[in-house]
């Protein structure tokens, strides 16, 4: 991360998974290393800063443009391609389409930009240079067609921006990725999917899956963001592949997401949360206080979280509410805001809860006044 001599302690332990006399043992087993660490000055020069990005399979092979598979058949050819890609590292697991200069140069007629325009300098975690090209290749590589090319664009100006914290999302140990919604004319112009299953397979999700699945892809082969290296998690998750869904602008009761932030309802606008963990409530209920009371348990579940970030850092939740659900809430007069509100005073866990579970001291967070 442009610090190559940076001295590192590798613990024999998650600290936050043994008690204190096997942390002491282990920090006095490292006590030298530590000190020396920390009394040693560290070079720090300009060519520290051009780190080439190391893949599973080891150094890039790419030392031209294009890479040639041949075979006795198109078949064995883009076997081979398979082969090599998840070998290399380039690959999400599931089977790629060959980027060639074809498939990407008709891409690339999906955007006005040109295909060597920096969209981000230095896309974390390895800062790695995302321009419209190397976006258009994980595009072709996902399945995309070139009308989605511009969602894909923002979204990843939308991932660089400083207040989504992307390396955290990319190098966590727990199950973090990005959730992206889209709001606007958008969502019909390219099919986004914005009613049933909209997270789900099926071949009404294919702008849905594929703008999602590039995304990780970019994350993986621009940001380098390979698992084991710099992606640190330790289960995983499904939703790693690619979660983006569009707003049902059409049955909300209330004001769209894009509006409620400030721009017009005719603009098309990409959103991305952190997400680390995702949970639905299935109820029947008629009443908003009844219904919206199930949603605030679900949220204060602090061993998780309902598409939220983890609990453990400053971060939100985001609530997806069905129209039948959004109907009910909004026809007895209750506001966004409303609904916001009474989350916020019935979401919650005590300290007993806490402390029930092994937290042994409590910090208050919020205090009223």
């Amino acid at each position: 991360m442009g610090l190559p001599e940076l001295p590192i302690m590798v613990a024999s332990e998650a600290y936050s998974s043994v008690g204190p006399p096997e942390v002491r043992k282990d920090i006095d087993e490292h006590i030298d290393q530590i000190i020396a660490a920390l009394t040693t000055p560290i070079k720090v020069g300009k060519e520290q800063l051009e780190v080439p990005i190391t893949t599973p399979g080891g150094p890039s092979p790419l030392v031209q443009n294009t890479i040639e598979f041949t075979g006795k058949d198109w078949i064995e050819a883009f076997d081979k391609f398979q082969e090599a890609f998840l070998k290399w590292g380039w690959s999400d697991g599931l089977v790629l389409i060959p980027p060639t200069r074809e498939r990407v140069d008709a891409m690339l007629k999906g955007t006005s930009h040109s295909r060597d325009e920096v969209v981000v300098e230095r896309f974390e975690p390895a800062k790695g240079e995302a321009t419209v090209e190397k976006i258009a290749i994980a595009a072709a590589m996902a399945g995309c067609k070139p009308e989605y090319l511009p969602v894909v664009l923002a979204a990843v100006e939308a991932l660089a921006d400083p207040t989504f914290d992307l390396i955290q999302t990319s190098m966590s140990t727990g199950a973090h990725t990005p959730f992206l919604f889209v709001n606007g004319p958008i969502r019909q112009k390219i099919d986004i999917n914005s009613k049933a299953g909209p997270l789900g397979p099926g071949s009404k999700n294919r702008a849905n899956a594929t703008i999602g699945r590039a995304v990780r892809l970019i994350m993986i082969n621009i940001g380098g963001c390979y698992l084991g290296i710099k992606d640190m998690d330790v289960l995983g998750t499904s939703n790693k592949f690619g979660m983006l869904i569009g707003e049902n602008e059409e049955a909300n009761p209330w004001e769209p997401y894009h509006v409620e932030i400030g721009y017009d309802r005719n603009k098309s606008v990409i959103s991305a949360l952190g997400m680390d963990s995702q949970n639905e409530t299935a109820l029947a209920a008629v009443e908003p206080e009844v219904l919206l009371y199930y949603y605030a348990s679900v949220m204060c579940d602090f061993g998780g979280g309902a598409l939220a970030c983890a609990h453990l850092f400053d971060a939100d939740t985001i609530v997806l509410m069905n129209p039948e659900h959004a109907r009910i809430v909004a026809d007895k007069g209750w506001s966004k805001k409303d609904v916001r509100e009474y989350l916020f005073q019935t979401c919650g866990v005590t300290e007993d809860d806490l402390t029930a579970g092994g937290r042994a001291e409590i910090t208050p967070v919020y205090t009223e006044t």
